[in-house]
């Protein structure tokens, strides 16, 4: 696996060594290398976007119209109990490849705005949280 050509993300498709089906790479869990708080708030919001949008597409190219729950919900545990609520609730739903890959980019957009919209708050230092 490498990052992309630019190394402006550390978020990528890459195809399995073992499978060769499509992935996108874990999202980072420590804030992306900068040179000031800006630079990292921009490449963390970049990562943000080319999960989200990466996500959507493997989805579509995958297709598909069979409804099946989402497998990789089945343990996912998060901090923040909005999310949390939103995780239990998409474990009981059957969605197609498509539908799940709509649900994600929603999902992604509206994280974009928070991140964006929380410039204010942000805590020098420690940019990925408010």
């Amino acid at each position: 696996m490498s990052a992309s050509a630019f190394s402006i993300s550390r978020v990528f498709r890459f195809n399995d060594a073992n499978t060769g089906d499509a992935q996108i790479s874990a999202f980072p869990e420590q804030a992306p290398q900068g040179e000031n708080d800006l630079e990292i708030r921009i490449k963390h919001f970049t990562e943000i976007e080319n999960f989200g949008f990466l996500g959507f597409v493997l989805a579509h190219e995958l297709g598909g119209r069979k409804q099946q729950k989402v497998r990789a919900l089945s343990t996912l545990n998060v901090e923040d109990a909005e999310v949390q609520g939103l995780i239990v609730n998409l474990r009981q739903a059957a969605l197609s490849n498509e539908t799940l890959g709509d649900e994600l980019l929603d999902v992604d957009i509206n994280w974009e705005h928070f991140v964006a919209s929380t410039n204010d708050k942000l805590i020098p230092g420690d940019l990925l949280k408010v």
